[in-house]
């Protein structure tokens, strides 16, 4: 069943045959006091998303919760747009949405003095089979798993993946890095935000992964597709990878959304 932190409901006319069985799960992990990652999972409008706040006594749950609930709202509203719209138009449509939603977060940190600075990852996938767009601005990541092997299809927004880039340091060292945490871009910091999009075509049997650093802070990529691999389902895959986080130690929140595809 499609699992959502939104209350809301924009569906204009049944859904065509399921081409998705996806999963979603967050947890505080076994150091954080609140949990500030939140999340959209619905395989009926093949949205995928997470969020991971920051910032203010309470604004990383705030921010995080404007990004799961306000963007897929406002992109469930334009379902027709989004069901006949070229690719080209669509990601020129994502752009502005992901703009507003940083504005509407930044706005609300300038409004409240206890939400000041308050700021959120996204990494979301938007499918259009045999296409997908994923969005992404932060660390927070997108994996493909395709024939049993994974790999990163988005870029950390990150000071220590720009070393990484530079030649300074190693990926192997980046993950112990006293900067590992401070990443250079973030919703939240106005409606100039900018944001990668990249087109991915999906073939019969692809496993899309997203997560907050909860996961990959805590757990090598061999481990995370190891665990994906041994699972039979998306939902017993999300479990024992945040299971697994959690006794590496679970330093942070940890949230792990997968949707396998079906094909059409």
């Amino acid at each position: 069943m499609p699992q959502s932190t939104s209350k809301k409901n924009y569906r204009l006319k049944p859904a065509p045959a399921a081409t998705f069985t996806s999963a979603a799960l967050t947890d505080v992990g076994c150091v954080r006091k609140r949990n500030e990652d939140n999340f959209f999972c619905s395989d009926h409008d093949r949205i995928f998303m997470v969020a991971d706040g920051m910032g203010g006594h309470q604004g990383g749950n705030v921010a995080s919760h404007i990004v799961s609930h306000y963007l897929p709202n406002a992109l469930l509203k334009q379902q027709i747009f989004l069901q006949r719209s070229p690719k080209a138009l669509l990601a020129r449509f994502l752009t502005t949405q992901v703009q507003k939603t940083s504005a509407k977060v930044h706005r609300m940190g300038l409004e409240n003095r206890h939400l000041t600075g308050m700021g959120s990852t996204l990494i979301m996938a938007l499918a259009r089979p045999p296409w997908v767009v994923i969005a992404n601005v932060g660390d927070s990541r997108a994996y493909l798993i395709r024939y049993g092997a994974m790999m990163q299809i988005s870029d950390d927004h990150s000071t220590v993946n720009g070393m990484i880039k530079r030649g300074e340091i190693t990926a192997q060292q980046a993950r112990v890095h006293p900067a590992r945490h401070i990443i250079t871009r973030f919703i939240g910091m106005g409606a100039h935000t900018k944001t990668d999009l990249g087109l991915l075509y999906l073939r019969k049997g692809d496993r899309l992964l997203l997560c907050s650093d909860g996961l990959t802070d805590m757990l090598e990529d061999g481990t995370i597709v190891q665990i994906a691999n041994e699972s039979r389902s998306a939902q017993q895959a999300v479990s024992q990878l945040v299971e697994a986080a959690k006794a590496a130690g679970g330093v942070d929140n940890i949230t792990v959304v997968i949707a396998d595809y079906h094909g059409i």
